[in-house]
């Protein structure tokens, strides 16, 4: 929209209003313990979460006989920050009623069912646009085997 219409759309100019009543969405999840009321994590959050994946992809990378490039990264690390980001997203995403906010640690010290716990990450996971930490190793992994392999990662489909 350039603010210039044809008389049949109207025009609508984004205020900070507007563009903070999209963090106040929240969406119910009904779970076998309950419904929780989970919301979108804000782009700062975002950032956070995007630093902590980030971090735990680092490895050494190094040139083949063949030219392509090789990764090695820190399973342990990968997977110790996945642990991490949820408690995150589920610290973030809880937090629907900002008058009473998460901390990481206190969802840490829950005793969420592993079904419980996947559906709220997944689901704020969604609402926020975040990919999960797997797409975001695929896409890592795709990128540094360069244009010949195609991005394709033959294990994905294992």
């Amino acid at each position: 929209m350039n603010g210039q219409g044809n008389g049949d759309e109207a025009v609508i100019y984004l205020t900070k209003e507007l563009l903070l009543k999209g963090v106040e969405h929240v969406e119910e999840v009904e779970t076998e313990m309950g419904v929780f009321r989970l919301r979108p994590l804000t782009d700062g959050e975002k950032a956070k979460v995007d630093a902590l994946a980030v971090r735990g992809m680092k490895g050494k990378s190094k040139r083949s006989e063949m030219g392509d490039m090789e990764m090695e990264v820190d399973l342990e690390s990968v997977t110790n920050n996945t642990w991490d980001i949820s408690f995150h997203i589920l610290a973030y995403g809880l937090s629907a009623d900002r008058k009473q906010s998460w901390s990481p640690n206190e969802v840490k010290n829950l005793t969420l069912p592993k079904t419980v716990r996947e559906l709220l990450v997944a689901t704020i996971r969604r609402i926020s646009g975040l990919e999960s930490a797997e797409e975001m190793l695929r896409k890592f992994r795709g990128a540094s085997r360069g244009a010949d392999a195609g991005g394709a990662d033959p294990g994905a489909g294992a």
